[in-house]
């Protein structure tokens, strides 16, 4: 597929991101913008050209991590829901972290704390209280409690609200982290 093609030039350093957009587009308006093209990763780049080098938006640098990623899901078969709950979930815990963390350190982050609910599920503890000690010791330590508290669908709304209380700032990472889950906040 003709994807395929572009996110192989992409990774093997023959081809720019930019100029990747531009065939997205390309491809997308052959296609006559079907569904099942724009759902592809990297057909879901469609019109981010738009905000490339704009003044508004995301910078060059994160714009280029955003195609570097879905040329890897095109090439390694993700979806573009797929990507965008993994892109959605490394901008939350990478929020207010500086200096941004590896994506390692940052999956190792949120496994210990996934498991760590679930154990304290298990025992029938309290997820709240336990988020609430997490959350003193900030940055990546709290950010991936959050995620892993978030996923549980009883607990989503309360401590969606008390995150976006206490960093507004974060607001945009929190709605597409909120946007990825497979349940409705609430």
């Amino acid at each position: 597929m003709a994807f395929d093609h572009v996110a192989r030039l992409f990774r093997d350093g023959l081809a720019a991101p930019y100029w990747v957009l531009q065939r997205v587009n390309e491809i997308s308006a052959r296609s006559g913008y079907q569904r099942s093209v724009l759902a592809l990763p990297l057909g879901s780049l469609y019109s981010l050209d738009d905000e490339w080098g704009a003044g508004w938006g995301r910078t060059t640098e994160e714009l280029t991590a955003v195609i570097r990623d879905a040329c890897n899901d095109q090439l390694h078969g993700r979806s573009a829901d797929d990507a965008a709950r993994s892109q959605a979930i490394t901008a939350f815990l990478s929020s207010g972290v500086v200096p941004e963390p590896t994506k390692a350190l940052l999956v190792r982050a949120l496994a210990a704390a996934r498991r760590s609910v679930r154990e304290l599920r298990d025992a029938g503890k309290p997820v709240a209280a336990w988020l609430g000690t997490q959350s003193r010791y900030g940055g990546l330590r709290e950010n991936a409690a959050t995620v892993a508290v978030l996923e549980i669908p009883e607990l989503t709304a309360e401590v969606a609200a008390d995150y976006a209380e206490r960093f507004p700032d974060r607001a945009g990472v929190l709605r597409r982290m909120l946007d990825c889950l497979p349940h409705e906040p609430g």
